[in-house]
């Protein structure tokens, strides 16, 4: 049985808490509301994290300190959403992470989607990867971009090699953003950003033998948010215990960082003004 302790946000998060109880694998021992964080003395919340068999960050609950303190008690440690840290940070919690040994997962936004999941498991490298995401103002076109650099390295997580960048842009606003990744595999990725794409997004993957398969980047199927959630958090149970699982952990979101930050000093050589921050925050 693991023993875990759940931080969540608010009171809809409590939902949270039969989503984990539904495995019976796993006991919740120490449920604790994010907010009332502040009134834990930090010799109690040692005391408890020194015996949780495992960590659940509910929400958008990112606490660097407890995270440090979390894998240095080599914890396995599962979020529910991926933090948007600088590239310092995140190599910093690579380095952790490598050092603790411990199993760390991020619920990704799409790749745990039932449909993708099935797909995913006939993924070979190498392969071809187009991606086409219509982009609307209100989105961030980094955060989008990073979600993208996290579903290829989670299939392919070979070396890097290089990246072509191209934008075409005017004043503000911008019509097409294109990258296309090559990795030491043979692999390729391409991603198109556009607020002109015509069709509903998706990823397509085309396989040595020429067959496609084809990812949604949207569920919309009801209760979608409870079982995609179950699949991530399903992969973390199997990673502790050993077994093959599809996971996303600081060493992918490091990696992906890394391409994403070679992308942005291409834009900026060109005098792009696309992704101009340092960092995803």
């Amino acid at each position: 049985m693991i023993r875990t302790g759940i931080i969540f946000q608010n009171n809809a998060d409590r939902e949270l808490l039969s989503l984990v109880r539904s495995f019976k694998e796993v006991s919740v021992v120490f449920p604790v509301e994010g907010r009332n964080l502040g009134n834990i003395s930090v010799s109690e919340m040692k005391k408890e994290m020194a015996s949780w068999d495992a960590a659940y960050f509910a929400g958008n609950l990112w606490n660097s300190e407890k995270v440090k303190r979390i894998l240095r008690y080599e914890v396995p440690l599962y979020c529910e959403t991926i933090p948007l840290i600088s590239l310092e940070e995140a190599k910093f919690f690579h380095e952790l992470e490598t050092e603790a040994g411990c199993i760390v997962q991020f619920f990704h936004p799409y790749l745990f989607i039932p449909f993708n999941l099935k797909l995913y498991n006939q993924l070979q490298t190498p392969f071809f990867i187009d991606g086409r995401l219509k982009f609307d103002i209100k989105d961030n076109p980094e955060q989008l971009i990073f979600y993208f650099l996290l579903f290829v390295i989670s299939i392919d997580y070979s070396l890097f090699s290089r990246s072509e960048v191209y934008s075409q842009e005017n004043g503000k606003n911008f019509s097409v953003l294109d990258i296309s990744l090559y990795f030491s595999s043979g692999s390729v990725a391409r991603f198109n950003l556009s607020p002109l794409i015509p069709v509903a997004s998706d990823i397509s993957v085309y396989k040595r033998n020429n067959s496609r398969l084809s990812f949604s980047l949207y569920d919309r199927r009801e209760g979608k948010d409870k079982n995609n959630e179950r699949n991530s958090f399903g992969c973390f149970i199997k990673a502790i215990y050993g077994k093959p699982s599809l996971t996303i952990s600081f060493s992918q979101i490091y990696q992906a960082l890394l391409i994403l930050e070679d992308i942005k000093n291409k834009l900026r050589f060109r005098g792009s003004a696309l992704l101009k921050s340092n960092s995803l925050k």
